[in-house]
């Protein structure tokens, strides 16, 4: 009787051990088809910005070689909406890269201490002249935040949410405000 009472539960730590492999194989599986669809989406987004870019820039550039009695404001014109696509495929691209280099882990960070007003400062004065008729203010609960993170990153992302609410918010203010919490 005791060898059966061995056999039945080494037999039942199998069968749990199987069950929490199948269950992590599960976890795995839903995690890899949520990345494949989130890198799909990305993909799509990403070709679609840049075959838009592309696009013109190839009507422009036959524009500015088939044409032969073009004006120089018409050149000029051209050379503008060339330049600010070439601006927005280089964006494109420097963002995808690096979204592949935070994928993958090789992103170096350099974490310090920083004043977190100051960042904030920083964004908001290189974001401002692209904000057209939106008045972007900054409120700093205290002129001193500290906080260890990296700063540009962490300014890359101000930015980022600014320049988000500048396209989408439909808005004439923006007020950014960096309060300590904690």
């Amino acid at each position: 009787e005791a060898y059966n009472d061995y056999e039945f539960g080494t037999s039942l730590r199998l069968w749990n051990s199987i069950n929490d492999l199948g269950e992590k194989m599960e976890y795995c599986t839903q995690t890899l088809t949520s990345e494949k669809e989130y890198i799909r989406d990305f993909l799509y987004d990403f070709s679609h910005q840049i075959k838009t870019s592309v696009s013109v820039l190839r009507l422009n550039s036959d524009i500015l070689a088939s044409v032969e009695n073009i004006t120089e404001e018409n050149k000029n014109e051209l050379y503008e909406e060339i330049t600010s696509h070439i601006d927005d495929v280089e964006k494109l691209v420097l963002s995808a890269l690096k979204l592949a280099k935070m994928n993958t882990g090789v992103m170096n960070y350099n974490m310090a201490e920083h004043n977190i007003c100051d960042i904030c400062k920083r964004a908001v004065k290189k974001i401002s002249p692209i904000a057209g008729n939106i008045k972007i203010s900054l409120n700093c609960s205290k002129n001193e935040i500290i906080y260890s993170c990296d700063k540009m990153w962490l300014c890359e992302a101000i930015e980022n949410i600014i320049k988000n609410s500048i396209d989408h918010a439909e808005c004439t203010t923006i007020d950014v405000t960096a309060e300590e919490t904690v």
